[in-house]
């Protein structure tokens, strides 16, 4: 996942998939308020389409700091009062969409 906006500059970096099921975990930081595109360059081990059988889950977190104005609202709709004694951030869950292979 990257953007080529300069003002957001992020790239999570080359993920390779060994495994017919493997369940990876890739974060980047996106700036606030950010309405640019987020790109993502997808293939098979071939270096073709995904195959039909393939599916990748892409969720969305906003990470709450604790010194953020709505941090102790976060907290409540997510139950995750043990985060605040502690200070811990906590994270929103902002959606996800799913991207399915396109067949050989």
């Amino acid at each position: 996942m990257y953007s080529e906006d300069p003002a957001a500059a992020f790239d999570s970096g080359l993920v390779n998939v060994v495994n017919n099921f493997q369940e990876l975990h890739v974060s980047t930081i996106v700036p606030p308020h950010y309405a640019g595109h987020l790109k993502l360059h997808l293939e098979g081990p071939d270096g073709k389409l995904l195959p039909s059988d393939a599916a990748v889950d892409i969720s969305m977190l906003w990470c709450v700091p604790h010194s953020h104005p709505h941090y102790l609202k976060a907290v409540t709709l997510l139950g995750a009062v043990h985060a605040v004694p502690a200070l811990q951030s906590v994270h929103m869950p902002l959606g996800n969409f799913t991207l399915l292979g396109a067949g050989e």
